[in-house]
């Protein structure tokens, strides 16, 4: 990934640090806006729930409170109190007259509240009710679902949501049962007063939202529904709920269950303290609003993310600019365009740059006129180096023969052999100038031949020939093919038996001058020749060659070459290749 992204041009490096940029602030904004709405949300959604139950649990401690208070009114009647005292003496025979009295107090009871179905008072020497209710026959106290519970039971006890067994009302009843609060001491007596479970789910589902749907009653103990509130779901079965609910009054818990997180609340009713109400809220389903936050979150983070690359666009278009610029001076350059120069009309970073590569520029100018000039005496002096290395054994032998000639009074050889050396070195100097005409570097090397024929008295023949006379004015290095002629004759034509033999020929070749010079000597090992002309050290031997080689190069450019074949004795030839300036080549 990180090889990658050094691939990557500046261009779309800018691009990918501002999507990343715009994502990341889009997202994170997002992701924060959701958390604060989620936070708040489900935290507003504990309190309101946690409100609504405190507020459906007083309303049932009211209403239990007041049967609560009812049924202590009607103990403390008269018509109760008889009734106890006839207990505690033992007079069963007062029982229809006691009956009679307390169906007053029964009465006012289910008149000062609408909630109270019906009313029981078991004791030893009979069941006492309100004779409009019909008692069924059939079913006896012990034998009811909470007839086991009331030998056991304290004051008060709360028996949950069940159809009546006692009365033939068949209604589902929540049944209070209580304790006689009288001055005598009985024992076996017990009031159970069945209050309407529709009257009580009415009053607690009214202040419930959403028809109360959710919303449980529930006991501690067992965990099991007490009363149904509303159209709810079975209560889910859960262990963490039921020991949170047993060891707190209220309290708030997440409960997941397949794969659905659901949000809990529960209060304990005071009169009532093994009951407890608990809310249960689908998160999903809370949340559903807060969801769209995060649906509106990826919206604008994919609105960002398309501004953001537009933005990039134009701005890495607007910033990279100059950059580009910049870089197409530098191509340029490669080009061999020394003269462009960067300007701007800002002061950043990039113009500082800009300005410091026209400082580079104009110092690479100079350096280069320098090596120019360098080069250029470098030239001269290698010129120089090469005209004075001409052969001592060539000035003596040259000499010598002039002495000799001179005694055998051959004065027009004399003549003629010092005006070749006088000609010799003057076209050698050519003025100073390192460029001569091919004419004149055939004479040059003529006369070269000439003094070497008179010196080695049938050594050697030679012949000069120029295929087309245009190319004599063409403009060639000097002094390029006598170290040619010298290699022939010195190395060449040593170990020859016969007469030696010199072709040098000048000719076109496409755009390019060829100049051949071609002996019968004993040829050379092409091979060591090239290497050692090539090698950039100073050799020991071949000096000439080298420098020839230089020259050509330096004048004439890369395409200027120096190419050697040999086949010992019958041709060696050295081929000289220069462009011909003004011809474009193929």
């Amino acid at each position: 990934m990180n090889k990658l992204y050094y691939r990557l041009s500046l261009r779309r490096r800018l691009l990918l640090s501002f999507l990343l940029l715009a994502v990341s602030a889009s997202a994170l904004t997002g992701l924060v806006s959701y958390w604060i709405a989620y936070r708040s949300t489900e935290q507003e959604a504990s309190v309101s729930a946690q409100n609504t139950l405190n507020k459906s649990a007083q309303l049932l401690n009211e209403r239990f409170k007041n049967a609560i208070v009812a049924t202590s009114s009607m103990m403390l009647s008269d018509p109760f109190k008889n009734t106890m005292t006839d207990i505690y003496t033992g007079s069963p025979g007062s029982y229809y007259q006691r009956l009679t009295e307390l169906q007053i107090p029964l009465a006012q009871m289910k008149l000062n509240d609408m909630s109270i179905a019906s009313v029981l008072i078991s004791t030893p020497m009979g069941e006492l009710f309100a004779t409009s209710d019909l008692r069924t026959p059939s079913v006896r106290l012990e034998n009811t679902l909470f007839g086991s519970r009331i030998p056991e039971m304290n004051q008060v006890m709360w028996v949950e949501s069940h159809t009546d067994p006692l009365f033939m009302n068949r209604k589902n009843v929540i049944t209070l049962v209580m304790k006689p609060i009288t001055d005598v001491s009985v024992s076996g007596v017990y009031v159970l007063v069945n209050m309407k479970e529709d009257v009580l789910r009415t009053l607690v589902a009214d202040g419930l939202p959403g028809g109360a749907k959710g919303y449980y009653l529930v006991s501690r103990i067992t965990g099991l529904p007490v009363m149904k509130l509303g159209e709810t779901e079975a209560l889910p079965d859960n262990l963490e709920l039921l020991q949170s609910i047993q060891r707190n009054d209220r309290g708030f818990l997440k409960l997941e269950a397949e794969g659905r997180v659901n949000l809990v609340n529960y209060a304990r009713l005071d009169l009532a303290a093994d009951w407890v109400m608990v809310s249960i809220q689908d998160q999903r389903s809370l949340l559903k609003n807060v969801n769209r936050i995060k649906t509106t979150s990826l919206l604008i983070m994919g609105a960002c993310t398309l501004a953001a690359l537009v933005a990039a666009n134009g701005m890495s278009s607007f910033l990279l600019k100059p950059l580009h610029r910049l870089q197409h001076m530098m191509r340029q350059v490669e080009n061999n365009r020394l003269d462009v120069r960067f300007d701007s009309k800002f002061d950043d970073e990039v113009t500082q740059v800009g300005h410091k590569f026209n400082r580079m520029l104009e110092q690479l100018e100079t350096l280069i006129d320098e090596v120019k000039l360098a080069e250029g005496e470098k030239r001269r002096m290698e010129i120089k180096a090469l005209q004075a290395q001409i052969d001592p054994h060539f000035l003596y032998n040259t000499l010598n023969a002039m002495i000799w000639k001179s005694v055998s009074s051959r004065n027009q050889e004399v003549t003629e052999m010092i005006n070749s050396l006088s000609l010799l070195f003057k076209l050698g100097l050519n003025g100073g100038s390192e460029l001569t005409t091919l004419g004149k570097e055939l004479e040059h090397v003529r006369h070269y031949l000439n003094l070497q024929q008179q010196c080695y008295r049938g050594l050697f023949q030679y012949e000069i020939v120029v295929e087309d006379e245009s190319l004599l004015e063409l403009q060639v290095a000097k002094i390029i093919l006598q170290p040619l002629a010298e290699n022939a004759i010195l190395h060449g034509f040593r170990e020859l038996e016969g007469e030696g033999f010199i072709r040098i020929t000048a000719k076109r070749s496409g755009h390019s001058l060829v100049l051949e010079l071609e002996d019968n000597g004993a040829g050379m090992d092409v091979k060591a020749v090239t290497e050692g002309m090539l090698q950039k050290e100073q050799p020991l031997k071949s000096y000439a060659l080298k420098n020839v080689y230089g020259r050509l190069k330096l004048l004439h450019s890369e395409k200027a070459d120096l190419a050697f074949t040999s086949e010992p004795f019958r041709s060696t030839k050295a081929a000289i290749t220069i462009p011909i300036e003004g011809e474009a080549s193929v």
